[in-house]
């Protein structure tokens, strides 16, 4: 099992690092994000004499769903260090200078060996892997000098690794954490299949999160100006296929609202081109000019990271991406705010998704022709107004779960 492992990890960064060679800037970002690291390391680590939480998130969404059990931990241990990884660029990029840790780190690549020097530098008194990442050499490393390891807002599916015919030799990497933290009962039984034991139902910690950030109640004098009081469509971290409905809607339907789109990739040429394809006028977030009496545009186009989910407290509804490929975006960011959200059909592993539907506070679509039919829905204000309450009721009965694993965790420090 660990040398098909191992083949398949190197085959993995050998990717990258071909791809990297065609200019890919997350491939370069992600290799040289490695170049050295334990002597990046160890100089982070140079200073410190306190025992060391390590927390790992795979990329900037799991760190979202940890942020809330990060706070909680390092205002209950001012007298640790605190380490966070990630494998992900778009992590590092974004968090590098996160204020509740001392430091930020990539993961090096899994290996006996990356993961004995790691482990050997770091000696956390306790280790953190929020989600769904699962590394063997990693986690047998603590577990063999007798660290514990909790895997927080832990979700699986059937459509698992663990849960494939050819999967059942990687099933060991399961009997290494010391407590799962699941979403939901389902994950719960799926381990219980596996022989899994230690297991608590906490519930998704990023309900707390998107809480947070609600009541914050930020402003933003740009979407202001471009919205004069009004309420937006708000298309959220969109793919193709949605910026092709969105843009087909725009341009054939009688819809003459404001219309907020965040485009999941945001280089130049992308929103270039996603702009020119649009009929109706628009303007770039970054070259938005508030000292205009008026907007002379009725689409914003979110051209830079980092404002999407305070924008969401602008919107009626809301159309969000990755539900024609791998799997929906975050959801919970817009249903905070009592918006109804629309999606394509990829989302049946994500929990919230599955109850939004199931209650009517989300709708699922397959094309153009059932997008537009339920944005006519939308318009309807009874049926925007009970949709928009069973949102916020949603979260109003799902919150709570970072308490909960900071409780459990806390015991071993």
């Amino acid at each position: 099992m660990k040398t098909i492992y191992s083949i398949i990890v190197r085959a993995y960064g050998l990717a990258v690092r071909i791809a990297g060679l065609f200019g890919n800037s997350k491939a370069n970002h992600w290799i040289e994000g490695r170049r050295n690291w334990y002597s990046i390391l160890e100089n982070k680590l140079a200073q410190n004499n306190k025992p060391v939480i390590w927390i790992h998130a795979s990329s900037a969404g799991e760190f979202e769903q940890g942020r809330t059990v990060i706070v909680g931990l390092r205002k209950a241990n001012p007298d640790h260090f605190f380490l966070l990884t990630f494998f992900s660029p778009s992590g590092f990029i974004e968090h590098n200078d996160y204020e509740y840790v001392d430091a930020v780190n990539y993961l090096p690549l899994d290996s006996k060996l990356n993961a004995s020097l790691f482990i050997t530098a770091v000696n956390p008194k306790i280790a953190v892997f929020i989600k769904y990442e699962f590394w063997y050499f990693y986690f047998e490393a603590l577990a063999e000098r007798d660290i514990p390891l909790f895997m927080v807002s832990a979700k699986l599916t059937k459509n698992h690794l663990f849960f494939k015919w050819y999967g059942g030799s990687y099933r060991k990497v399961l009997q290494l954490p010391t407590l799962f933290f699941a979403q939901d009962n389902s994950t719960k039984l799926l381990l219980k299949e596996l022989e899994v034991e230690n297991i608590i139902v906490t519930g998704d910690t990023r309900i707390d999160r998107v809480l947070e950030v609600e009541q914050a109640g930020k402003s933003n004098k740009i979407v202001e100006w471009f919205l004069k009081k009004e309420k937006a469509v708000i298309v959220g971290s969109s793919w193709s296929v949605e910026e092709k409905i969105i843009t087909k809607w725009l341009n054939l339907s009688s819809y003459s609202g404001k219309v907020i789109i965040a485009p999941h990739e945001i280089d130049e040429h992308h929103i270039t081109d996603f702009s020119n394809s649009l009929k109706v006028k628009s303007i770039r977030y970054t070259q938005a000019d508030t000292q205009r009496t008026e907007p002379e545009a009725q689409v914003l186009i979110i051209d830079c990271i980092g404002v999407l989910r305070e924008i969401y407290s602008y919107g009626s509804w809301a159309l969000i991406g990755g539900g024609f490929s791998d799997g929906i975006h975050n959801i919970l960011e817009p249903t905070v705010f009592g918006l109804p959200v629309v999606f394509g059909p990829n989302y049946k592993k994500f929990v919230e998704a599955v109850d939004l539907i199931d209650q009517g506070g989300a709708i699922s679509i397959k094309n153009y022709a059932e997008f537009n039919e339920q944005s006519k829905k939308l318009r309807n204000f009874e049926v925007l107004t009970k949709r928009s309450k069973i949102c916020k009721t949603y979260i109003e009965n799902n919150h709570g779960a970072s308490a909960k694993v900071i409780h459990q965790i806390n015991q071993y420090l």
